[in-house]
């Protein structure tokens, strides 16, 4: 039997500890989880694997805090923000939002 595919995405650096959370909780469920942070070395650009993920996953987690993240020169637009793009234009019912007030942009 296929394992469901989960994308975590967010903001890395403020939003560490939700992210860690939801990674347990997705790996109490035995699901397979896709975390940019935790991929290594890749033969192909990390937008192209992100872009693939994201278009790819079964479910697509989404982390919303107070900042905005890095933003893609060339695009003008932050990575999270590009992943949450392909994820809904692939397939909306598979997104899921989480929207953290804990944190406070500085």
């Amino acid at each position: 039997m296929k394992r469901l595919r989960v994308m975590i995405s967010s903001t890395v650096e403020d939003l560490q500890p939700e992210r860690d959370a939801i990674d347990r909780a997705i790996g109490h469920f035995r699901l397979q989880r896709f975390r940019s942070e935790r991929m290594g070395s890749l033969a192909r650009s990390s937008r192209e694997v992100c872009d693939e993920m994201a278009r790819d996953c079964d479910l697509y987690v989404l982390i919303v805090g107070a900042r905005y993240g890095w933003i893609i020169p060339d695009l003008n637009t932050s990575v999270t923000e590009r992943e949450y793009a392909i994820a809904t234009s692939e397939n909306p019912a598979k997104v899921l939002v989480y929207r953290s007030e804990e944190h406070t942009s500085e």
